[in-house]
Protein backbone atom coordinates (compact mmCIF):
# COMPACT_ATOMS: atom_id res chain seq x y z
CA UNK A 1 0.00 0.00 0.00
CA UNK A 2 3.02 2.17 1.03
CA UNK A 3 4.96 1.51 -2.04
CA UNK A 4 1.14 2.06 -4.39
CA UNK A 5 0.93 5.34 -2.34
CA UNK A 6 4.10 6.60 -3.43
CA UNK A 7 3.69 5.35 -6.99
CA UNK A 8 0.47 7.47 -6.25
CA UNK A 9 2.38 10.76 -5.36
CA UNK A 10 5.11 10.34 -8.18
CA UNK A 11 2.31 10.81 -10.91
CA UNK A 12 0.57 13.55 -9.82
CA UNK A 13 4.55 16.10 -10.18
CA UNK A 14 4.70 14.58 -13.90
CA UNK A 15 0.99 15.26 -14.45
CA UNK A 16 1.55 18.64 -13.04
CA UNK A 17 4.73 19.36 -14.81
CA UNK A 18 2.79 18.20 -18.33
CA UNK A 19 -0.25 20.63 -16.96
CA UNK A 20 2.29 23.49 -16.32
CA UNK A 21 3.63 22.74 -19.57
CA UNK A 22 0.19 22.96 -21.46
CA UNK A 23 -0.63 26.16 -19.69
CA UNK A 24 2.33 27.66 -20.43
CA UNK A 25 1.80 26.69 -24.12
CA UNK A 26 -1.91 28.41 -23.72
CA UNK A 27 -0.59 31.23 -22.18
CA UNK A 28 2.33 31.87 -25.08
CA UNK A 29 -0.39 31.23 -27.48
CA UNK A 30 -2.53 33.72 -25.89
CA UNK A 31 0.08 36.06 -25.41
CA UNK A 32 0.62 35.88 -29.66
CA UNK A 33 -2.78 36.12 -30.33
CA UNK A 34 -2.96 39.22 -28.33
CA UNK A 35 -0.62 40.84 -30.55
CA UNK A 36 -1.55 38.97 -33.80
CA UNK A 37 -5.49 40.92 -32.71
CA UNK A 38 -3.39 44.11 -32.16
CA UNK A 39 -1.65 43.91 -35.56
CA UNK A 40 -4.86 43.41 -37.12
CA UNK A 41 -6.50 46.07 -35.15
CA UNK A 42 -4.00 48.66 -36.45
CA UNK A 43 -4.09 47.54 -40.05
CA UNK A 44 -7.99 48.26 -40.18
CA UNK A 45 -7.85 50.95 -38.14
CA UNK A 46 -5.52 52.22 -40.84
CA UNK A 47 -7.73 50.81 -43.67
CA UNK A 48 -10.41 53.14 -41.66
CA UNK A 49 -8.60 56.13 -40.82
CA UNK A 50 -6.58 56.60 -44.45
CA UNK A 51 -8.33 54.63 -46.70
CA UNK A 52 -12.19 54.77 -46.31
CA UNK A 53 -11.83 58.80 -46.35
CA UNK A 54 -10.33 58.35 -49.74
CA UNK A 55 -13.00 56.54 -51.18
CA UNK A 56 -15.67 57.95 -49.23
CA UNK A 57 -17.77 59.54 -51.67
CA UNK A 58 -21.72 58.34 -51.43
CA UNK A 59 -25.00 60.08 -50.74
CA UNK A 60 -25.20 63.00 -48.65
CA UNK A 61 -29.06 62.95 -48.14
CA UNK A 62 -31.57 62.22 -49.84
CA UNK A 63 -33.74 63.82 -46.52
CA UNK A 64 -35.89 60.54 -46.27
CA UNK A 65 -35.21 60.53 -42.93
CA UNK A 66 -37.32 63.28 -42.74
CA UNK A 67 -34.87 66.59 -41.13
CA UNK A 68 -32.55 68.38 -42.77
CA UNK A 69 -28.98 66.65 -41.21
CA UNK A 70 -27.17 63.69 -42.28
CA UNK A 71 -25.55 60.92 -41.30
CA UNK A 72 -22.20 62.75 -40.77
CA UNK A 73 -23.30 65.27 -38.48
CA UNK A 74 -23.76 67.84 -41.25
CA UNK A 75 -26.98 69.83 -41.94
CA UNK A 76 -28.37 72.25 -44.44
CA UNK A 77 -29.18 75.63 -43.17
CA UNK A 78 -31.03 79.38 -44.93
CA UNK A 79 -27.97 81.57 -45.20
CA UNK A 80 -29.79 85.02 -44.24
CA UNK A 81 -27.38 87.97 -44.74
CA UNK A 82 -25.97 88.25 -48.34
CA UNK A 83 -24.41 91.51 -48.31
CA UNK A 84 -24.08 91.55 -51.81
CA UNK A 85 -27.48 90.99 -52.90
CA UNK A 86 -29.48 91.87 -49.22
CA UNK A 87 -31.01 89.85 -46.57
CA UNK A 88 -33.15 86.34 -48.01
CA UNK A 89 -36.01 85.35 -45.52
CA UNK A 90 -36.68 82.07 -45.68
CA UNK A 91 -38.07 78.86 -44.17
CA UNK A 92 -36.54 75.60 -45.03
CA UNK A 93 -37.86 72.24 -43.84
CA UNK A 94 -39.23 68.98 -44.94
CA UNK A 95 -41.76 68.58 -47.78
CA UNK A 96 -43.60 65.00 -48.43
CA UNK A 97 -44.99 63.01 -51.25
CA UNK A 98 -43.02 65.04 -54.12
CA UNK A 99 -39.53 63.46 -53.51
CA UNK A 100 -37.17 63.16 -57.28
CA UNK A 101 -35.80 60.14 -58.56
CA UNK A 102 -39.10 57.70 -57.84
CA UNK A 103 -38.45 59.24 -53.44
CA UNK A 104 -41.45 60.70 -51.66
CA UNK A 105 -39.69 63.44 -49.37
CA UNK A 106 -37.24 66.66 -50.28
CA UNK A 107 -36.25 69.71 -48.77
CA UNK A 108 -38.13 72.84 -49.17
CA UNK A 109 -37.30 76.69 -49.28
CA UNK A 110 -39.67 79.18 -49.39
CA UNK A 111 -38.71 82.84 -49.91
CA UNK A 112 -41.02 85.78 -48.52
CA UNK A 113 -37.90 88.59 -49.50
CA UNK A 114 -34.67 88.11 -51.65
CA UNK A 115 -33.39 84.70 -52.92
CA UNK A 116 -32.96 80.95 -51.89
CA UNK A 117 -29.68 81.02 -50.54
CA UNK A 118 -28.85 77.60 -48.75
CA UNK A 119 -25.78 76.75 -47.35
CA UNK A 120 -24.49 72.81 -46.22
CA UNK A 121 -21.81 72.47 -43.06
CA UNK A 122 -20.07 69.61 -42.43
CA UNK A 123 -19.78 71.24 -38.74
CA UNK A 124 -21.28 74.33 -38.46
CA UNK A 125 -18.06 75.18 -35.58
CA UNK A 126 -15.17 73.58 -36.94
CA UNK A 127 -13.97 73.81 -40.21
CA UNK A 128 -13.88 70.08 -41.55
CA UNK A 129 -13.93 68.61 -44.48
CA UNK A 130 -17.36 66.82 -45.76
CA UNK A 131 -16.54 63.34 -45.48
CA UNK A 132 -19.05 62.19 -48.07
CA UNK A 133 -16.98 63.79 -50.53
CA UNK A 134 -14.08 62.50 -50.55
CA UNK A 135 -12.63 60.52 -52.70
CA UNK A 136 -15.35 61.75 -55.50
CA UNK A 137 -15.58 63.66 -58.78
CA UNK A 138 -18.91 64.47 -59.08
CA UNK A 139 -21.60 66.12 -57.63
CA UNK A 140 -25.18 65.86 -58.44
CA UNK A 141 -29.11 66.79 -56.65
CA UNK A 142 -31.97 67.29 -58.05
CA UNK A 143 -33.80 70.96 -57.66
CA UNK A 144 -37.29 72.07 -58.75
CA UNK A 145 -37.99 75.64 -59.78
CA UNK A 146 -41.74 76.98 -60.03
CA UNK A 147 -43.34 77.85 -63.70
CA UNK A 148 -42.07 81.41 -64.80
CA UNK A 149 -38.73 81.16 -63.12
CA UNK A 150 -36.68 83.64 -65.18
CA UNK A 151 -34.01 82.23 -67.47
CA UNK A 152 -30.95 84.67 -68.16
CA UNK A 153 -28.48 84.41 -71.24
CA UNK A 154 -25.62 82.67 -68.96
CA UNK A 155 -26.72 81.34 -65.92
CA UNK A 156 -29.63 81.84 -63.37
CA UNK A 157 -28.54 79.53 -60.35
CA UNK A 158 -24.85 79.04 -59.18
CA UNK A 159 -23.07 76.38 -56.46
CA UNK A 160 -20.54 77.72 -54.71
CA UNK A 161 -17.58 74.98 -52.94
CA UNK A 162 -15.20 75.80 -50.61
CA UNK A 163 -11.82 73.38 -51.21
CA UNK A 164 -8.77 73.13 -49.14
CA UNK A 165 -5.97 71.40 -49.18
CA UNK A 166 -7.15 67.91 -46.72
CA UNK A 167 -3.55 67.05 -45.59
CA UNK A 168 -1.59 70.73 -45.33
CA UNK A 169 -4.38 73.22 -45.67
CA UNK A 170 -5.38 75.87 -42.93
CA UNK A 171 -7.92 74.10 -40.77
CA UNK A 172 -9.38 77.57 -39.75
CA UNK A 173 -10.50 78.58 -43.61
CA UNK A 174 -12.48 77.39 -45.83
CA UNK A 175 -10.70 77.27 -48.54
CA UNK A 176 -10.83 78.57 -52.48
CA UNK A 177 -13.78 79.41 -53.46
CA UNK A 178 -15.41 78.07 -56.75
CA UNK A 179 -18.62 78.76 -58.82
CA UNK A 180 -20.75 76.23 -61.17
CA UNK A 181 -23.05 78.11 -62.99
CA UNK A 182 -26.14 77.08 -64.25
CA UNK A 183 -29.61 78.29 -66.19
CA UNK A 184 -32.18 76.49 -65.87
CA UNK A 185 -35.84 76.60 -65.83
CA UNK A 186 -39.24 76.43 -63.92
CA UNK A 187 -41.24 73.57 -64.79
CA UNK A 188 -42.76 72.77 -61.91
CA UNK A 189 -41.00 69.05 -62.73
CA UNK A 190 -37.36 68.12 -61.43
CA UNK A 191 -33.93 69.09 -62.92
CA UNK A 192 -30.98 67.02 -62.24
CA UNK A 193 -28.12 68.73 -61.92
CA UNK A 194 -24.64 67.38 -62.33
CA UNK A 195 -20.92 69.25 -61.14
CA UNK A 196 -18.16 67.60 -62.17
CA UNK A 197 -14.17 68.72 -61.16
CA UNK A 198 -14.67 72.11 -64.09
CA UNK A 199 -16.20 75.24 -62.27
CA UNK A 200 -16.67 78.43 -64.14
CA UNK A 201 -15.16 80.56 -62.15
CA UNK A 202 -12.86 81.18 -58.54
CA UNK A 203 -13.66 83.91 -56.58
CA UNK A 204 -10.98 87.12 -57.38
CA UNK A 205 -9.65 85.20 -60.14
CA UNK A 206 -10.49 86.48 -63.73
CA UNK A 207 -9.11 82.86 -65.89
CA UNK A 208 -10.47 79.86 -66.44
CA UNK A 209 -9.96 77.43 -63.31
CA UNK A 210 -9.49 74.55 -65.95
CA UNK A 211 -10.66 70.61 -64.84
CA UNK A 212 -9.79 69.90 -61.58
CA UNK A 213 -8.62 72.94 -60.66
CA UNK A 214 -6.58 72.10 -57.47
CA UNK A 215 -3.54 69.78 -56.81
CA UNK A 216 -4.95 67.72 -54.41
CA UNK A 217 -8.62 66.56 -55.92
CA UNK A 218 -11.05 69.00 -56.07
CA UNK A 219 -13.66 67.04 -53.92
CA UNK A 220 -11.23 65.53 -51.47
CA UNK A 221 -11.02 69.00 -49.98
CA UNK A 222 -14.76 70.40 -49.72
CA UNK A 223 -15.29 72.01 -46.43
CA UNK A 224 -19.03 73.16 -47.51
CA UNK A 225 -21.01 74.39 -50.52
CA UNK A 226 -23.96 76.19 -51.26
CA UNK A 227 -27.05 76.46 -53.77
CA UNK A 228 -27.93 80.37 -54.59
CA UNK A 229 -31.05 80.96 -56.71
CA UNK A 230 -30.75 84.70 -57.95
CA UNK A 231 -32.89 85.23 -60.51
CA UNK A 232 -32.06 87.86 -62.75
CA UNK A 233 -35.23 89.19 -63.28
CA UNK A 234 -38.04 89.50 -60.37
CA UNK A 235 -40.13 86.84 -59.74
CA UNK A 236 -43.22 86.82 -57.88
CA UNK A 237 -43.12 86.63 -53.80
CA UNK A 238 -43.61 84.34 -51.99
CA UNK A 239 -42.05 81.29 -54.23
CA UNK A 240 -41.17 77.72 -52.73
CA UNK A 241 -38.00 75.62 -54.86
CA UNK A 242 -37.28 72.03 -53.54
CA UNK A 243 -34.14 70.26 -53.65
CA UNK A 244 -33.46 66.73 -52.91
CA UNK A 245 -31.07 63.51 -53.82
CA UNK A 246 -27.87 65.03 -52.98
CA UNK A 247 -24.93 62.53 -54.33
CA UNK A 248 -21.29 62.61 -54.53
CA UNK A 249 -20.02 60.31 -56.40
CA UNK A 250 -16.79 58.81 -58.66
CA UNK A 251 -17.65 58.12 -62.47
CA UNK A 252 -16.52 54.99 -64.07
CA UNK A 253 -14.60 56.14 -67.16
CA UNK A 254 -12.94 59.45 -68.38
CA UNK A 255 -15.92 62.14 -69.78
CA UNK A 256 -14.86 65.19 -71.25
CA UNK A 257 -14.55 67.87 -68.24
CA UNK A 258 -12.75 70.37 -70.57
CA UNK A 259 -15.76 71.36 -72.87
CA UNK A 260 -18.65 69.78 -71.34
CA UNK A 261 -19.17 71.24 -67.52
CA UNK A 262 -21.73 72.03 -65.20
CA UNK A 263 -24.47 69.66 -67.06
CA UNK A 264 -28.49 70.18 -66.02
CA UNK A 265 -31.17 68.16 -67.56
CA UNK A 266 -34.89 69.71 -67.00
CA UNK A 267 -38.13 67.83 -67.84
CA UNK A 268 -41.42 69.21 -68.89
CA UNK A 269 -43.55 66.88 -69.02
CA UNK A 270 -44.78 65.04 -72.53
CA UNK A 271 -41.30 63.90 -73.59
CA UNK A 272 -39.65 67.60 -73.62
CA UNK A 273 -36.15 67.98 -72.17
CA UNK A 274 -33.77 70.86 -72.13
CA UNK A 275 -30.20 69.56 -71.29
CA UNK A 276 -28.04 72.80 -71.09
CA UNK A 277 -24.06 73.01 -69.61
CA UNK A 278 -21.38 75.13 -69.87
CA UNK A 279 -18.56 74.28 -72.86
CA UNK A 280 -15.58 75.84 -70.57
CA UNK A 281 -15.73 78.94 -67.99
CA UNK A 282 -16.88 82.13 -67.48
CA UNK A 283 -14.14 83.88 -69.19
CA UNK A 284 -13.50 81.17 -72.05
CA UNK A 285 -15.82 81.64 -75.48
CA UNK A 286 -16.23 78.30 -76.45
CA UNK A 287 -18.29 77.94 -80.47
CA UNK A 288 -18.12 74.33 -80.33
CA UNK A 289 -20.85 72.08 -82.34
CA UNK A 290 -22.24 69.32 -79.85
CA UNK A 291 -24.42 66.28 -80.26
CA UNK A 292 -26.87 64.02 -77.72
CA UNK A 293 -27.20 60.69 -78.07
CA UNK A 294 -29.97 58.75 -75.56
CA UNK A 295 -31.07 55.43 -74.23
CA UNK A 296 -33.05 53.26 -71.68
CA UNK A 297 -29.65 51.64 -71.24
CA UNK A 298 -26.35 53.06 -69.79
CA UNK A 299 -24.12 54.96 -72.60
CA UNK A 300 -20.53 54.38 -72.47
CA UNK A 301 -17.72 55.91 -74.30
CA UNK A 302 -17.41 52.82 -76.32
CA UNK A 303 -21.32 52.61 -77.13
CA UNK A 304 -22.03 56.42 -77.76
CA UNK A 305 -22.29 56.08 -81.16
CA UNK A 306 -25.21 53.22 -81.18
CA UNK A 307 -27.35 54.89 -79.05
CA UNK A 308 -30.46 57.49 -80.47
CA UNK A 309 -29.36 60.58 -81.58
CA UNK A 310 -31.63 63.61 -80.33
CA UNK A 311 -33.52 65.75 -82.62
CA UNK A 312 -32.57 69.71 -83.27
CA UNK A 313 -28.24 68.77 -83.40
CA UNK A 314 -25.95 70.03 -83.51
CA UNK A 315 -26.19 72.20 -81.00
CA UNK A 316 -23.99 75.48 -79.88
CA UNK A 317 -24.40 78.85 -77.68
CA UNK A 318 -27.86 79.73 -76.97
CA UNK A 319 -28.88 83.30 -78.39
CA UNK A 320 -27.34 86.08 -76.67
CA UNK A 321 -25.39 83.72 -74.68
CA UNK A 322 -21.02 83.93 -74.05
CA UNK A 323 -20.73 80.24 -72.81
CA UNK A 324 -24.15 78.57 -72.20
CA UNK A 325 -25.01 75.60 -74.62
CA UNK A 326 -28.83 74.18 -74.19
CA UNK A 327 -30.79 71.27 -76.29
CA UNK A 328 -34.45 71.77 -76.08
CA UNK A 329 -36.00 68.46 -77.80
CA UNK A 330 -38.65 66.18 -77.38
CA UNK A 331 -38.72 62.57 -77.71
CA UNK A 332 -40.72 59.38 -76.86
CA UNK A 333 -40.79 58.40 -73.58
CA UNK A 334 -42.02 55.76 -71.09
CA UNK A 335 -43.29 56.82 -67.36
CA UNK A 336 -41.16 54.95 -64.84
CA UNK A 337 -38.26 54.24 -67.26
CA UNK A 338 -35.08 55.97 -66.96
CA UNK A 339 -33.29 58.15 -69.47
CA UNK A 340 -29.74 58.19 -70.17
CA UNK A 341 -28.18 60.79 -71.98
CA UNK A 342 -24.35 61.50 -73.18
CA UNK A 343 -22.83 65.06 -74.88
CA UNK A 344 -20.59 65.05 -77.30
CA UNK A 345 -17.86 67.87 -78.38
CA UNK A 346 -17.80 67.23 -82.11
CA UNK A 347 -15.25 69.98 -82.48
CA UNK A 348 -13.11 68.54 -79.62
CA UNK A 349 -10.15 66.36 -79.86
CA UNK A 350 -11.78 64.31 -76.79
CA UNK A 351 -12.79 61.00 -77.88
CA UNK A 352 -15.26 61.27 -74.11
CA UNK A 353 -18.44 61.99 -73.86
CA UNK A 354 -20.02 63.63 -70.65
CA UNK A 355 -23.47 62.38 -69.36
CA UNK A 356 -26.58 62.73 -67.50
CA UNK A 357 -29.73 60.70 -66.30
CA UNK A 358 -32.79 61.49 -65.67
CA UNK A 359 -35.72 59.10 -64.68
CA UNK A 360 -39.46 59.82 -65.42
CA UNK A 361 -41.39 59.18 -62.85
CA UNK A 362 -44.84 60.08 -62.36
CA UNK A 363 -45.56 63.30 -63.75
CA UNK A 364 -45.72 61.94 -67.54
CA UNK A 365 -49.58 62.22 -68.81
CA UNK A 366 -51.53 58.55 -68.77
CA UNK A 367 -51.12 59.08 -72.15
CA UNK A 368 -47.82 59.24 -72.84
CA UNK A 369 -46.59 55.96 -72.38
CA UNK A 370 -45.17 55.08 -75.97
CA UNK A 371 -42.33 52.92 -75.40
CA UNK A 372 -38.67 54.39 -76.48
CA UNK A 373 -37.05 52.59 -79.59
CA UNK A 374 -34.13 51.08 -78.19
CA UNK A 375 -30.76 52.21 -79.44
CA UNK A 376 -28.92 48.99 -81.32
CA UNK A 377 -25.78 47.85 -80.37
CA UNK A 378 -26.01 49.04 -76.53
CA UNK A 379 -25.50 45.86 -74.58
CA UNK A 380 -25.63 47.24 -71.04
CA UNK A 381 -28.66 45.94 -69.08
CA UNK A 382 -30.90 48.84 -67.44
CA UNK A 383 -30.55 49.35 -63.97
Amino acid sequence: MHGTGIAKMSMFPRLYNEGDHIMEGLMTYRHHLRYINRFWLMIIGFVLVFLIPLYAAETLTNFEHGDLGTSTGGYFSEYENDRTHGPDIQEVGIASNQGADGTSRCLYDTVTEGNIYLMYYADPERKVLIPQASGANRMSFYIKLPSGYPLSADYNFHVGTYTRDPVNGDLFQNGSHYYHYFNIPGTGNWTKIVCNQHPQHEVGVKVDPGDNPVSWGYYNGFTRFYLDMQPQSPIALPWTGHIDEVKFYSISEPENDETINSISCSYFGNGRFQIGWHGNSQYTHNNHRYEIRYSTSPITNANYSTALLVPGGPFRLAPGAYNFIKADFTITVNNGKRYYFAIKDIDSASSYVSKIDYWVGDQVSSSDTTPPAAPGGVGVQVN
